[in-house]
């Protein structure tokens, strides 16, 4: 039915999403996340820290925010919930999905020529990127050059990441 008044729902800024926490999972404000995939993922659909994995989905940035519920500072860690009626108890992580650039990383692999800006990069866990092809999809691409291990990086929206072409 089309609205004739105000819609009724809370609103967030579109970069930041909310989202729940993988049970056991501990994420540091700053580090690369993704989703489960699997057929047998336990927790599909929940958050987790990136890893070389081909079963993850990136999503990107974890945010430690005001409003995340199971914060300890500068981590939260996923609590356990069977039911989705208890679902609410989850903890909570925001999540920047707007394609960040990350200035100044240190790539866990040496560029050899100037020419690789453009080239996809590869997390192998939630703090560690390289241009060397892994297991896990590409999370973004090298958009500047300080030099042979020190460049910048576009990160992928969740959107472009599941675009990328698996090698």
């Amino acid at each position: 039915m089309a609205l004739s008044a105000r819609a009724d729902w809370k609103e967030s800024p579109g970069h930041l999403v909310e989202m729940q926490v993988a049970p056991g999972v501990t994420i540091y404000d700053g580090a690369l996340v993704g989703i489960e995939s699997g057929s047998g993922a336990a927790s599909k659909s929940l958050v987790t820290k990136w890893s070389d994995s081909e079963d993850l989905i990136f999503f990107g940035l974890a945010r430690v925010t005001p409003t995340s519920s199971g914060d300890t500072g500068d981590s939260i860690t996923g609590t356990t919930v069977t039911t989705i009626t208890s679902a609410e108890l989850l903890s909570t992580i925001g999540v920047d999905v707007s394609g960040v650039t990350l200035h100044g990383v240190t790539l866990g692999a040496v560029l050899t020529t100037m020419d690789q800006v453009g080239e996809l990069v590869y997390g192998t866990d939630d703090n560690v990127i390289t241009p060397t092809f892994s297991a896990s999809p590409a999370i973004g691409w090298v958009s500047k050059i300080h030099s042979t291990s020190k460049v910048d990086v576009k990160l992928f929206t969740p959107g472009e990441a599941r675009a990328v072409p698996v090698a």
